[in-house]
């Protein structure tokens, strides 16, 4: 789980437990923007004291001076190039003035070029420290993962950093489970793509109600070309609902007469709704599914079974 439990329990990083007074609700189990930032402050002196970033940006030697590493001898013009923007490197020196957005950037970009050095070679001279030549790409972005995750998971809504490097806010169970699910080896390119794309909009970060609506969009189109199949196992009242949510509501088309006053977050539980069917019809089909899975990261956090700040509850469907 990247969240944290109430009995401050944080399975698969052990670290970020919950103290007395969180546990009884004395003060906040939350953490701000500026407490996020000072927590990637002290990580960010941890991971460069542990060499994560020598392989592309270097390091100082007493001896040798300014080693330069993969991205030159001018980091911050190679970070300019790969990013257009001028507020990430060097970290510590923009880190205090970044907006959410710009903070979120900098952890993708750091992910993106951690690695572990492997070989274990330390400098006694002026405590000058580890210098590496080899490196492990995946170890590092996993020591970024595993120290960064349980506090992202405290951050507003709850976040975390994905397996592919990316922000994203974190998942109830049950659709964290539909998304880990991988794709019966028959589903047909056009609905395996719908999904993903759809999957794609659902989560990323900062995504809002034209997000929502075009993932929901791309699900509908998924029934579409399955429609003969689908007839076939539901009833057609089943088949009418699913189509009626799309049709009726401004979902796929734009007409008058059609319900647009609703809560944004509804979206999100059409999406969840379209998703779940669509592997239920999977399996009436008698479809099989591939091992090892194939479609999406196989290590999804879990979230916590509860309704987070800004996450639809089905109790409060607007209609």
């Amino acid at each position: 789980m990247a969240l944290i439990r109430s009995d401050g329990r944080c399975d698969n990083w052990p670290v970020a437990r919950l103290l007395y007074s969180q546990r009884q609700g004395l003060r906040p189990n939350q953490i701000t923007l500026l407490q996020l930032k000072r927590v990637v402050e002290g990580l960010y002196g941890d991971w460069e004291r542990a060499g994560l970033f020598q392989e592309w940006f270097g390091y100082d030697c007493v001896d040798a001076g300014q080693v330069p590493g993969k991205a030159g001898e001018h980091p911050s013009a190679y970070v300019f190039r790969q990013t257009l923007s001028d507020r990430i490197w060097p970290i510590p020196r923009h880190l205090a003035d970044w907006s959410e957005s710009e903070l979120f950037d900098a952890v993708e970009f750091m992910w993106q070029y951690a690695s572990a050095g492997t070989d274990d070679y330390y400098h006694p001279w002026n405590n000058c420290g580890f210098h590496f030549k080899q490196f492990d790409q995946h170890a590092g972005r996993e020591r970024l993962r595993t120290e960064l995750n349980p506090l992202l998971a405290l951050y507003d809504t709850g976040y975390e950093l994905t397996a592919d490097g990316e922000v994203s806010q974190i998942l109830k169970l049950h659709i964290a489970e539909l998304i880990e699910a991988p794709l019966p080896i028959e589903t047909p390119d056009e609905v395996a793509r719908a999904i993903r794309r759809a999957v794609k909009l659902y989560r990323q970060r900062g995504s809002s109600a034209d997000e929502w609506r075009e993932a929901a969009r791309e699900l509908a189109g998924a029934f579409e070309f399955l429609r003969p199949q689908v007839q076939a196992v539901l009833s057609t009242k089943d088949d009418d609902l699913i189509f009626d949510l799309a049709n009726r509501f401004h979902i796929r088309h734009s007409r008058s007469g059609q319900i647009s006053r609703y809560d944004a977050r509804w979206l999100r539980w059409v999406v969840e709704i379209y998703l779940s069917t669509l592997f239920l019809c999977f399996d009436l089909f008698g479809w099989t599914t591939p091992e090892p899975p194939i479609l999406f990261e196989p290590d999804i956090p879990e979230a916590e079974p509860k309704v987070l700040p800004g996450m639809f509850d089905p109790d409060e469907i607007p209609f």
